[in-house]
C-alpha cells in the first residue's frame, strides 16, 4: 500500500513507518508501541510525524530495533537525561553544603529521599514496582524511587525491556509522573534491575555495530 500527499514523501504502509526499508526483522506492532512513536513523533514534527497524519487513526508497524523505535522514542529523553543529571548534582551539592555540624550536636550521615524506607504501616502491602511483590527474600522493606537520575534511568530500562515493569508503569511519562506516582521497590530489585539494563544495553550495542573493529574494540574493553 502506497500512501502519498502534497509535498511528503511516498510511504509505504506494510514497512515500518520510522525507516520505510525491508530487513530480515520483520516489523512488529503494539498499542502501547504505537502511542509512544505518536507521542515521540508529534514532538519531533518530522517524516514519521507527516506520515501518521496520513494513517489517521490507523495500526502502522515498525522495527523494535535501537535504531528505529527505541531510538526514536529515546533520543528525545537525552537531552532531558542530560538536564536530570545536573540537577541531580545541584541538589546533591546543596544537601551536602547544608549538612553541616552545629555545636552540641553530633554529626549523622545524611539520608536522602530516595534511602528513606515506607511508612511501617504500609511496608506490608505496598508492592515492589520490579518484581511485583511486597516480600523480596523475606525482606519487606521498600524505598521510595525519589532521586533525579534514578528515575530517569528507570524510566528508559523499562522502554528497553518492554516486560512487566513496563507495563505496570506505560502511563509515567517522564521523571515528574514518577515521583507523583510514588513507585517503591526493593534495594535488591532495583539495583538487579537497573545493572541488567545496563549490561543488556551494552551487549546490544555491541551486536547493532556494522563496524566490526568496533566490535573487537569493544569486546576487548570488557
Amino acid at each position: 500500500m502506497q500512501l502519498t500527499g502534497k509535498n511528503k514523501a511516498a510511504f509505504d504502509g506494510q514497512k515500518c513507518i520510522i525507516c520505510q526499508k525491508t530487513t530480515s526483522k520483520p516489523p512488529s506492532s503494539t498499542e502501547n508501541g504505537q502511542q509512544k512513536i505518536r507521542e515521540a513523533a508529534s514532538k519531533r514534527n518530522d517524516e514519521v510525524s507527516k506520515r501518521l497524519t496520513l494513517i489517521g487513526d490507523g495500526d502502522f508497524v515498525y522495527h523494535m530495533t535501537n535504531t528505529c523505535y527505541k531510538g526514536y522514542t529515546l533520543k528525545l529523553k537525552k537531552t532531558v537525561d542530560r538536564i536530570a543529571e545536573r540537577q541531580g548534582r545541584q541538589e546533591t551539592e546543596a544537601r551536602e553544603s547544608s549538612d553541616v555540624q552545629l555545636p552540641g550536636t553530633s554529626r549523622r550521615s545524611s539520608v536522602t529521599a530516595r534511602d528513606k524506607p515506607i511508612d511501617q504501616c504500609d511496608m506490608y502491602n505496598q508492592k515492589c514496582v520490579v518484581c511485583g511483590f511486597v516480600k523480596h527474600y523475606g525482606n519487606y522493606e521498600k524505598h521510595r524511587i525519589s532521586e533525579t537520575n534514578r528515575a530517569a534511568k528507570f524510566l528508559e530500562a523499562t522502554v528497553f525491556f518492554l516486560d512487566e515493569v513496563y507495563t505496570r508503569t506505560c502511563d509515567l511519562q517522564g521523571i515528574e509522573s514518577v515521583f507523583g506516582a510514588d513507585l517503591y521497590c526493593h534495594k535488591m530489585c532495583i539495583k538487579s534491575y537497573l545493572l541488567r539494563y545496563d549490561r543488556e544495553r551494552k551487549t546490544t550495542e555491541i551486536a547493532d555495530s556494522d563496524d566490526p573493529r568496533l566490535l573487537k574494540r569493544s569486546i576487548r574493553n570488557c
